[in-house]
């Protein structure tokens, strides 16, 4: 049965496109590591900070060696200087996630500097929910056409 390959994203190969192969490529520590790498790229920063936070460094990688067991690994892969970068996204992130909400939510100051909001704008009749007491004085039983 010859025909066409399957190629692993994660770990950027090709194997034999058969359901056996597949399932033990999947099931493999190379396959999961190389996923576990893939999904980290695409990770939170704030969510890496807290976990990373957490660890102490490790050993093989302050010594500038390659660690096998990648983000398995129980310890911190990051270094001060990546965790600072990182804590720099973050809070460029949530200072742009606040100044786009001052744009949408109109804000003044009073005497004491803090912030309240403006009243609300009356909204025009057209928009208002219909009054059906109101309705009672026009003549609806007027003959058309």
């Amino acid at each position: 049965m010859g025909g066409k390959s399957f190629y692993c994203d994660y770990c950027e190969c090709f194997m034999k496109n058969d359901i056996n192969v597949r399932q033990n490529h999947g099931a493999g520590t190379a396959h999961n590591i190389a996923k576990a790498n893939y999904i980290q790229r695409y990770k939170d920063p704030q969510q890496i900070i807290t976990e990373e936070k957490v660890k102490t460094p490790c050993k093989r990688i302050s010594n500038n060696l390659e660690c096998s067991f990648g983000f398995f690994c129980r310890f911190s892969h990051y270094s001060s200087e990546e965790l600072n970068y990182l804590q720099f996204i973050v809070d460029e992130r949530e200072y742009k996630k606040e100044r786009h909400m001052l744009k949408k939510t109109p804000l003044i100051w009073n005497s004491s500097k803090t912030r309240k909001k403006l009243p609300p704008v009356p909204i025009p009749p057209s928009l208002q929910p219909i009054d059906f007491e109101k309705m009672t004085d026009s003549c609806f039983e007027s003959q058309w056409g």
